[in-house]
């Protein structure tokens, strides 16, 4: 069990240093095994705590990027897309974390860091600048909604979730697929 509290921290640094990222599972399994010494999660209670942290990190990854094209963007078009993707996403998100507080999960944003697709845009955007920027926000934008809508959709099915997580899933789908829209629109019009 000692071992295990210092592969949370060794992770981190490597993705700090710019080493290859550890996954959001990878980092979960470490911190879980760090933290909850030799209590084994349920395969239920392992669910949720999946779904809790890849629901983080659509937010979290909307929420960053939303701001980054209000900041950085002239267009706006741009801008408004996202400012209403961060808002909404902020909304989500602290819905989802007040679900998670009834229901006694706790979210280590540890594990869910953004990996894999959603950390590769990121890096991509920070990158542009200008038109290039606003093109490839917008195209991210719709991807990253397209993406969110039919992960929500397929993980809101599990019956081993909480019904809250549940309905959180089936509620937020319409607002995604405005985002999805609105970025498919503002696509288009730039074209």
């Amino acid at each position: 069990m000692k071992h295990a509290i210092y592969i949370v921290p060794a992770l981190l640094a490597l993705a700090a240093c710019g080493q290859p990222r550890a996954t959001g599972p990878q980092l979960a399994g470490a911190a879980n095994a760090a933290e909850s010494g030799s209590e084994a999660q349920s395969p239920a209670e392992a669910r949720q705590q999946a779904f809790l942290e890849e629901a983080y990190r659509i937010h979290a990854f909307a929420i960053k990027t939303g701001e980054m094209a209000y900041q950085r963007s002239d267009d706006p078009q741009v801008r408004a897309l996202g400012l209403k993707a961060a808002n909404e996403h902020k909304n989500w998100l602290n819905r989802l974390e007040r679900i998670a507080d009834e229901n006694e999960i706790r979210l280590d944003k540890r594990s869910a860091a953004l990996s894999g697709y959603h950390a590769e845009a990121l890096d991509e955007l920070l990158l542009l600048e200008g038109d290039e920027f606003d093109r490839r926000f917008v195209a991210v934008e719709q991807e990253a909604q397209t993406r969110a809508k039919a992960w929500f959709a397929q993980s809101g099915g599990d019956a081993s979730l909480s019904p809250d997580f549940s309905d959180y899933s089936a509620s937020i789908q319409p607002v995604l697929g405005q985002l999805e829209t609105l970025a498919h629109s503002i696509g288009r019009s730039m074209a």
